[in-house]
Protein backbone atom coordinates (compact mmCIF):
# COMPACT_ATOMS: atom_id res chain seq x y z
CA UNK A 1 0.00 0.00 0.00
CA UNK A 2 1.43 3.65 -0.73
CA UNK A 3 1.77 5.92 1.74
CA UNK A 4 -0.18 9.43 0.93
CA UNK A 5 1.63 12.39 1.87
CA UNK A 6 -1.19 13.13 4.59
CA UNK A 7 -0.01 9.49 6.35
CA UNK A 8 3.54 10.80 6.39
CA UNK A 9 2.59 14.31 8.09
CA UNK A 10 1.04 11.76 10.49
CA UNK A 11 4.15 10.11 11.14
CA UNK A 12 5.27 13.24 12.12
CA UNK A 13 4.14 15.00 15.60
CA UNK A 14 2.73 18.11 15.23
CA UNK A 15 6.36 20.09 16.91
CA UNK A 16 8.35 18.69 13.76
CA UNK A 17 5.68 19.78 11.59
CA UNK A 18 5.45 23.09 12.64
CA UNK A 19 9.44 23.32 12.74
CA UNK A 20 9.62 21.86 9.09
CA UNK A 21 6.68 24.59 8.08
CA UNK A 22 8.68 27.68 9.88
CA UNK A 23 12.06 26.53 8.03
CA UNK A 24 9.82 26.41 4.75
CA UNK A 25 8.24 30.20 5.65
CA UNK A 26 10.62 32.76 3.45
CA UNK A 27 9.23 35.26 5.50
CA UNK A 28 10.52 33.76 8.80
CA UNK A 29 13.25 31.74 8.24
CA UNK A 30 16.19 33.63 6.06
CA UNK A 31 17.51 31.69 2.89
CA UNK A 32 20.88 31.61 4.29
CA UNK A 33 19.79 30.07 7.62
CA UNK A 34 17.83 27.75 5.45
CA UNK A 35 20.83 26.71 3.47
CA UNK A 36 22.81 26.14 6.67
CA UNK A 37 20.06 23.94 8.08
CA UNK A 38 20.22 21.77 5.10
CA UNK A 39 23.70 21.56 5.06
CA UNK A 40 24.20 20.85 8.46
CA UNK A 41 21.91 17.78 8.48
CA UNK A 42 23.19 16.57 5.35
CA UNK A 43 26.78 16.36 7.14
CA UNK A 44 25.45 15.06 10.43
CA UNK A 45 23.75 11.69 8.56
CA UNK A 46 27.31 11.47 6.96
CA UNK A 47 29.12 11.35 9.73
CA UNK A 48 29.96 7.73 11.26
CA UNK A 49 29.37 9.41 14.55
CA UNK A 50 27.88 6.78 17.88
CA UNK A 51 27.89 9.95 20.11
CA UNK A 52 25.27 12.72 20.70
CA UNK A 53 27.55 15.19 19.09
CA UNK A 54 25.29 15.76 16.24
CA UNK A 55 23.71 19.21 17.66
CA UNK A 56 24.57 21.80 15.61
CA UNK A 57 26.85 24.39 15.79
CA UNK A 58 24.09 26.98 14.76
CA UNK A 59 21.36 26.26 17.90
CA UNK A 60 22.25 29.88 20.17
CA UNK A 61 20.56 32.02 17.68
CA UNK A 62 16.92 32.62 18.22
CA UNK A 63 15.99 30.71 21.03
CA UNK A 64 16.79 27.45 19.62
CA UNK A 65 14.06 27.73 16.95
CA UNK A 66 17.15 26.61 14.74
CA UNK A 67 18.20 23.66 16.32
CA UNK A 68 14.31 22.68 16.23
CA UNK A 69 14.45 23.18 12.65
CA UNK A 70 17.36 20.51 11.96
CA UNK A 71 15.94 18.12 14.16
CA UNK A 72 12.95 18.39 12.17
CA UNK A 73 14.51 18.20 8.84
CA UNK A 74 16.68 15.57 10.10
CA UNK A 75 13.46 13.91 11.31
CA UNK A 76 11.78 14.60 7.59
CA UNK A 77 15.02 12.52 5.98
CA UNK A 78 15.40 9.40 8.42
CA UNK A 79 11.43 8.32 8.35
CA UNK A 80 10.81 9.33 4.57
CA UNK A 81 13.83 6.94 4.03
CA UNK A 82 12.22 4.46 6.85
CA UNK A 83 8.87 4.31 5.42
CA UNK A 84 9.91 4.19 1.91
CA UNK A 85 8.20 7.26 0.79
CA UNK A 86 9.72 8.38 -2.48
CA UNK A 87 10.44 12.15 -3.57
CA UNK A 88 6.52 12.56 -4.89
CA UNK A 89 5.14 11.33 -1.65
CA UNK A 90 7.90 14.15 0.29
CA UNK A 91 7.57 17.12 -2.57
CA UNK A 92 3.87 16.73 -1.88
CA UNK A 93 3.93 16.32 1.65
CA UNK A 94 6.46 19.71 2.04
CA UNK A 95 3.93 21.29 -0.57
CA UNK A 96 1.04 20.69 2.12
CA UNK A 97 3.83 22.59 4.47
CA UNK A 98 3.66 25.64 2.44
CA UNK A 99 7.50 25.73 0.95
CA UNK A 100 8.34 27.54 -2.03
CA UNK A 101 9.17 25.77 -5.00
CA UNK A 102 13.20 26.85 -4.89
CA UNK A 103 13.33 25.25 -1.28
CA UNK A 104 11.58 22.49 -1.73
CA UNK A 105 13.71 21.51 -4.95
CA UNK A 106 16.81 21.59 -3.18
CA UNK A 107 16.02 20.01 0.37
CA UNK A 108 14.28 17.18 -2.03
CA UNK A 109 17.33 16.81 -4.25
CA UNK A 110 19.63 17.10 -0.76
CA UNK A 111 17.31 13.80 0.79
CA UNK A 112 17.46 11.83 -2.74
CA UNK A 113 21.41 11.95 -2.77
CA UNK A 114 21.65 10.83 0.91
CA UNK A 115 18.89 8.21 0.65
CA UNK A 116 21.22 5.01 0.47
CA UNK A 117 23.68 6.11 3.00
CA UNK A 118 20.27 6.62 5.65
CA UNK A 119 19.15 3.55 4.27
CA UNK A 120 22.72 1.51 4.83
CA UNK A 121 22.26 4.04 8.89
CA UNK A 122 19.33 2.51 9.36
CA UNK A 123 20.20 -1.26 8.39
CA UNK A 124 23.04 -1.45 10.28
CA UNK A 125 21.01 -0.73 13.59
CA UNK A 126 19.16 -3.74 13.43
CA UNK A 127 15.78 -5.23 14.82
CA UNK A 128 17.37 -7.15 17.68
CA UNK A 129 15.91 -6.24 21.03
CA UNK A 130 19.04 -5.27 23.39
CA UNK A 131 21.11 -8.66 25.06
CA UNK A 132 21.58 -9.07 28.90
CA UNK A 133 25.63 -9.59 28.96
CA UNK A 134 28.43 -10.16 31.98
CA UNK A 135 25.03 -11.46 34.69
CA UNK A 136 25.95 -14.46 36.89
CA UNK A 137 22.65 -16.44 37.65
CA UNK A 138 21.31 -17.72 40.61
CA UNK A 139 18.99 -20.22 41.35
CA UNK A 140 16.69 -20.40 44.44
CA UNK A 141 15.20 -23.55 45.24
CA UNK A 142 13.08 -25.29 48.20
CA UNK A 143 12.62 -28.92 48.71
CA UNK A 144 9.10 -29.72 50.17
CA UNK A 145 8.74 -33.10 51.70
CA UNK A 146 5.39 -35.18 50.82
CA UNK A 147 2.21 -32.92 50.02
CA UNK A 148 2.28 -30.55 53.69
CA UNK A 149 3.16 -26.95 52.53
CA UNK A 150 4.44 -26.64 56.13
CA UNK A 151 7.02 -29.01 56.08
CA UNK A 152 10.27 -28.52 54.44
Amino acid sequence: MLSTPRQLLMDLSLKISSALRLLGDNSKTEYATYQEVLRKVSEDLKKDCKSSTLIPEINVRDGGVVTHCHAALATLFIESVRGGHNASVVTSALEDLNWPADRLTETVQELESNRQLIQSRLASLGTYPPHIVDVDWKLNYRVRKGNNPLQV
